[in-house]
């Protein structure tokens, strides 16, 4: 079983303690997307939040603190503008990247020996690819 790596909460929810620390303690999977296949699988993934850059002005509000007024404000520009390939490096590079990077190194201690996989496509077929990859990589791990 392959699970995502969460903080204690998901939205409102929280995960079972026992989960998370066998979570934390268990072997690691980090996928390598090159930077234009994640903008590209980010931008499809949140459409929503492109297509209504109001919500997304929302949703970017409580970054005030950790970004500064300036930045949110260039980022709301940028989704105004429709111009989603720059709003979504900046956002991977200032925000999303660090912040990911300090929480993996936290919670995550087996991160560093993580088996490494790197998807050349954002499709069906790159993915079965991937998971085959991995089902052979771990299977000394079961």
């Amino acid at each position: 079983m392959f699970v995502e790596s969460e903080s204690k909460k998901i939205g409102r929810l929280q995960v079972p303690e026992a989960l998370l620390a066998t979570m934390r303690g268990s072997p690691c999977v980090r996928v390598d997307l090159a930077r234009p296949l994640r903008i590209a699988l980010l931008e499809e993934e949140y459409a929503h939040f492109l297509a209504d850059p109001s919500l997304l002005a929302e949703c970017l509000a409580p970054l005030v603190p950790l970004q500064g007024r300036a930045t949110i404000e260039r980022w709301n520009a940028l989704a105004t503008a429709h111009d989603f390939d720059t709003l979504v490096e900046e956002l991977l590079a200032s925000h999303y990247d660090p912040v990911y990077a300090r929480s993996i190194e936290r919670n995550f201690p087996r991160a560093a020996e993580a088996i490494v996989v790197a998807p050349d496509a954002i499709d069906e077929v790159a993915y079965r690819r991937i998971a085959r990859q991995l089902i052979e990589a771990t299977e000394g791990a079961r």
